[in-house]
C-alpha cells in the first residue's frame, strides 16, 4: 500500500503555519498583515502567490477567517479592511511537538547572540 504524499502547496502551507506558530503562538490571533508576511517570507512575494497560498491555508484549514465567508475575506483584504484568522487547533496539535522544539531552539540562539 502506498502511503498517501501531500502536494508542494500543502507542505509549503505547512511551513507557513509553523512559522506563524513559531512567531505569534498557537492561540493567537492573527491580522491580515502579519499572515501576508509569513506567506511572503516561506513562499514568494508576488501578490498572485499570496492570495493562493491564503486561500489554501483556509482551503486546508490550517487558518479560519474569525468572521465572513472566503469570498467576504478577500473583498475585505482586496479593500483594505484588515481580517483576523485563528490557527486550526487541530492542524495546530499536529505541529505541537516540533513547534515546542523550534521554540525551544530559537530562544537558546537569541540567549547566545545576547
Amino acid at each position: 500500500m502506498l502511503a498517501a504524499t501531500k502536494s508542494r502547496a500543502y507542505k509549503t502551507c505547512e511551513r507557513i503555519l509553523k512559522q506563524l506558530i513559531i512567531e505569534y503562538g498557537p492561540t493567537a490571533r492573527i491580522g491580515w498583515p502579519l499572515v501576508q508576511k509569513a506567506i511572503k517570507e516561506v513562499a514568494g512575494h508576488d501578490p498572485r502567490t499570496v492570495r493562493n497560498y491564503l486561500e489554501s491555508l483556509c482551503q486546508f484549514r490550517m487558518l479560519k477567517p474569525v468572521k465572513g465567508s472566503m469570498n467576504d475575506l478577500l473583498e475585505d483584504i482586496h479593500s483594505g479592511h484588515p481580517s483576523l484568522f485563528e490557527l486550526n487547533w487541530v492542524k495546530v496539535a499536529d505541529y505541537k511537538q516540533l513547534t515546542m522544539k523550534d521554540v525551544e531552539a530559537t530562544e537558546n540562539v537569541e540567549t547566545v547572540e545576547k
